[in-house]
C-alpha cells in the first residue's frame, strides 16, 4: 500500500500548469511519507529561490533541475537519513473505468426486499422521524 508522488503545478495567472509525476513512488506508512516531506521541504530550503517570492515555489527548482534530477535529490537526501525508507518508480495508473452509482431515487439492495432511497435536500435537515 502507497501512493505515486506529484509535484504542484505553478500558481501564476501567466503560467498554469498541472501537477507533474515525479516519478516516485512510497509506501504509506508514517515514516516514509515523513521522510518524503522532510527531504523535498530541506531541498526547497537549500537550493529554491526565496528572495523573489514570484520564484519562491517549488516548481521553479523542479524546472531547474529537471524531474528525473530532481527525484535523484531526493533519494539521495532520504537516504541520507538512514530511516530504511525506500523510494520506488512510479506505479501504473488505474484504468479501469468508474461507475458512479446512481443516489437519486429508489434502488434495490442486495438484500431481498429491501430497497434504499437517495433525494436531494436543497438546504436544511431532516430528522429520522421526518423521512419516515
Amino acid at each position: 500500500m502507497g501512493f505515486n508522488v506529484v509535484l504542484g503545478g505553478y500558481m501564476s495567472i501567466k503560467r498554469i500548469a498541472e501537477s507533474i509525476d515525479s516519478k516516485m513512488w512510497i509506501p504509506s506508512d508514517r515514516n516514509s511519507v515523513v521522510s518524503l516531506c522532510e527531504a523535498i521541504l530541506r531541498i526547497f530550503r537549500d537550493e529554491g529561490d526565496r528572495k523573489d517570492r514570484q520564484k519562491a515555489r517549488l516548481m521553479w527548482l523542479v524546472e531547474k533541475y529537471g524531474v528525473d534530477e530532481f527525484k535523484a535529490e531526493v533519494v539521495k537526501e532520504i537516504e541520507s537519513y538512514d530511516r530504511g525508507v525506500n523510494v520506488d518508480v512510479t506505479q501504473p495508473l488505474d484504468t479501469t473505468p468508474f461507475e458512479r452509482r446512481k443516489l437519486h431515487g429508489v434502488h434495490k439492495q442486495p438484500q431481498e426486499g429491501k430497497c434504499r432511497v437517495g433525494f436531494l435536500v436543497p438546504s436544511g435537515r431532516l430528522s429520522q422521524i421526518e423521512c419516515r
